[in-house]
């Protein structure tokens, strides 16, 4: 085959634009430092980092979710802490104002403490994270809790207030990848009703107790016994039953009440985690009779809302403090004798209120040992798909620059043999 000078240069140019070509990646590679500039370049290794960076997208996702979630965790944990602070300073305002020594004066500065401490209560309550309400369940923008003039708190319940407030925080695989991120007013503020018994006793006459004798109570498997004498009235009746209560390890069970023509009346209320009730019985003996009644019935709530027994409703934290400020007050009773043993029930009462703190402390600790290992191993999964998108994409610099001298020195050489090579012809300089 004859070698012609057109063949040379059509193949010098040929060699030269390829040389090009390669300097251009080099420095494209340089530049961008990723192996991958368009998919022509690896179309195996850029399908697989589409994935990769669609992966990343999901738990960026995930991440910023967890944020979130850890937010709300932290401000219902930290709500729930300054609840608890307020309950034992009211516990330890109960214990001092029981005590039967304190002045008027040490009253009213008890009294305008509790009204403080119940207005910071109903302010925890009502917490908000960015505009959003975090004890009312999915109704994020209604304010759960007003505190009334009379001391009273009224609970704006609305569809969702028992419906939790969800947030994905992980791909679903081997456990639910939502989280309830809010803490129900249920779980602290608002009990859920609850299975027991409940009698209400008659309008008592002005003589009280006509004849002495007792009341044989049977409570959540406990029994006591309380003796009335001739001339107990309704408030003093009602402090002898809590008092045989508190001292055989049952709640108080007698409170005042009012009928429906606005009479004093007095409720005795138990209650019982056993859903068929039945937990609250007594008996007259000794020939006991009050002014106005006879031997009150029982009647028995079962808890099964499914099938239209909603139970007893469970007096709520705010009721608690309430009940509390009017015993300091006085407003609850004119006896003295009443108004320490109720302080000194009280007690129980704020006990039982912590218990439930520390019940719902506890769930909001188990969401946040849970989100910390969700949040971990989200850290875990997007540091793992960053490297293998790094270890697929990214070009060792070194590497690059190595290339890039040789295929510069390759190309200089290549122009220098070539001008050597196609020597200028006449026809060159005529033209």
């Amino acid at each position: 085959m004859r070698i012609t000078t057109g063949m040379m240069a059509s193949r010098s140019i040929a060699a030269i634009n390829r040389s090009y070509e390669l300097m251009n990646k080099y420095q494209t590679q340089l530049e961008t430092q990723k192996k991958i500039n368009r998919p022509s370049d690896d179309p195996v290794v850029a399908m697989k980092g589409v994935k990769n960076r669609a992966d990343l997208a999901g738990i960026g996702q995930y991440i910023r979710n967890d944020t979130e979630a850890d937010t709300w965790v932290d401000a219902t944990d930290t709500a729930y802490d300054e609840a608890k602070k307020i309950l034992q300073r009211l516990r330890e305002l109960a214990d001092n104002m029981a005590n039967g020594t304190n002045t008027a004066v040490d009253r009213e500065a008890a009294a305008k403490e509790i009204s403080q401490l119940q207005q910071q209560m109903v302010d925890i309550a009502n917490t908000q994270i960015a505009g959003n309400y975090i004890f009312n369940g999915t109704d994020i923008d209604v304010k759960p809790f007003t505190l009334n003039a009379d001391g009273t708190v009224t609970f704006h319940q609305g569809d969702g207030s028992f419906d939790a407030v969800r947030v994905e925080v992980s791909r679903a695989g081997e456990f639910d990848s939502m989280l309830d991120v809010n803490s129900l007013p249920s779980a602290f503020f608002v009990p859920e009703n609850s299975a027991g018994s409940q009698s209400e006793w008659g309008v008592i006459g002005a003589d009280g107790v006509t004849a002495a004798g007792t009341i044989e109570f049977t409570v959540n498997g406990k029994t006591f016994n309380v003796e009335l004498a001739v001339g107990d009235s309704t408030k003093t009746i009602m402090s002898k039953i809590n008092q045989g209560a508190v001292e055989n390890g049952v709640s108080p069970i007698a409170k005042l009440g009012t009928d429906a023509n606005g009479d004093e009346i007095l409720v005795l209320t138990a209650y019982t985690n056993n859903p068929a009730g039945n937990n609250m019985t007594m008996t007259f003996s000794g020939g006991l009779t009050i002014d106005g009644i006879t031997a009150p019935a029982v009647t028995n709530y079962q808890y099964d809302p499914d099938n239209g027994q909603p139970g007893l409703a469970q007096p709520t934290v705010f009721e608690s403090i309430n009940d509390l400020l009017n015993y300091v007050n006085g407003t609850q009773d004119n006896g003295e004798y009443f108004t320490s043993n109720a302080l000194s029930h009280w007690l129980q009462t704020a006990d039982q209120l912590i218990d439930r703190a520390n019940l719902a402390v506890a769930e909001v600790g188990g969401k946040q040992n849970r989100l910390e290992l969700i949040t971990t191993r989200n850290d875990s999964t997007e540091l793992f798909i960053t490297k293998m998108l790094s270890e697929n994409e990214d070009v060792d610099i070194e590497e690059v620059i190595m290339n890039l001298s040789i295929q510069e020195s390759m190309h200089r050489a290549s122009l220098a043999v070539s001008a050597r090579v196609i020597q200028p012809s006449l026809l060159d300089f005529l033209s």
